[in-house]
C-alpha cells in the first residue's frame, strides 16, 4: 500500500491544533497525532489521541517528518470508521488502518474498497455472521433485481451482486469469486 501521500518537504510543520496521520514504531503503525507545539530547535511536539500500555501519548518529531506527513481532515470519513476505503477524503495508509481497526473495534470484520471485500479475522464469532444476520441479509436481497448498494459491506452482498450481473438481460456479465 506505500507510504501516503505527502507534502512538499519545502513546506513548514503544520501549526498547532492540526491533526496528522503518523507513523509510529508500536503495534498501532498509524495514529492521529495532534500538533501542540510548533518546531522548536527543528522539532515539533504531538500528542496522539491513544497510545497501547506503557506508549507516551507526547512524541517529539523532527520538523521535516512532520512537514512530510498528511493532514486529517475534521470531516475525514476515517474517523467514523465507513463502509468504503473509496469514500475516504485522502486514502493513505493510516487512514486506511485507521478504518479497519475502528471497523475491527465495533465487529464490523468487512470493508469495501469499491467492488473489493477486505475481511479481518476477529477470531471470536460476531453478529454480522449469525444465522440470523444471515437470514435478514437473505430477506432484504431476496427480489428479482437487489439493490446490492443500499447492503452493507459482507460476503453476502459480494454474492448477491455476482449473481444479479450474472443473470441480467440475456448473457449477463461472466463473474468470478
Amino acid at each position: 500500500l506505500g507510504a501516503p501521500p505527502t507534502r512538499s518537504p519545502l513546506m513548514s510543520a503544520p501549526g498547532v491544533g492540526t491533526k496528522i496521520w503518523l507513523s509510529v514504531p508500536d503495534e498501532d503503525a498509524w495514529t492521529i497525532a495532534e500538533v501542540i507545539r510548533g518546531s522548536i530547535g527543528g522539532h515539533v511536539m504531538l500528542r496522539r489521541g491513544d497510545a497501547p500500555p506503557g506508549i507516551d501519548l507526547e512524541i517529539e518529531r523532527p520538523e521535516a517528518e512532520v512537514a512530510a506527513c498528511s493532514i486529517v481532515s475534521e470531516t475525514e470519513p476515517a474517523l467514523a470508521a465507513c463502509n468504503d476505503i473509496v469514500g475516504l477524503g485522502d486514502v493513505n495508509f493510516g487512514a486506511m488502518l485507521h478504518t479497519f481497526r475502528l471497523r475491527l473495534e465495533r465487529d464490523a470484520i468487512f470493508t469495501n474498497i469499491g467492488p473489493v471485500l477486505v475481511v479481518m479475522n476477529p477470531y471470536k464469532p460476531v453478529p454480522t455472521c449469525a444465522p440470523s444476520s444471515m437470514l435478514e441479509m437473505a430477506k432484504q436481497t431476496s427480489s428479482a433485481s437487489p439493490d446490492t448498494r443500499s447492503l452493507p459491506p459482507h460476503a453476502h452482498s459480494i454474492v448477491v451482486g455476482a449473481f444479479s450481473s450474472m443473470m441480467e438481460g440475456k448473457g449477463g456479465t461472466p463473474q468470478s469469486l
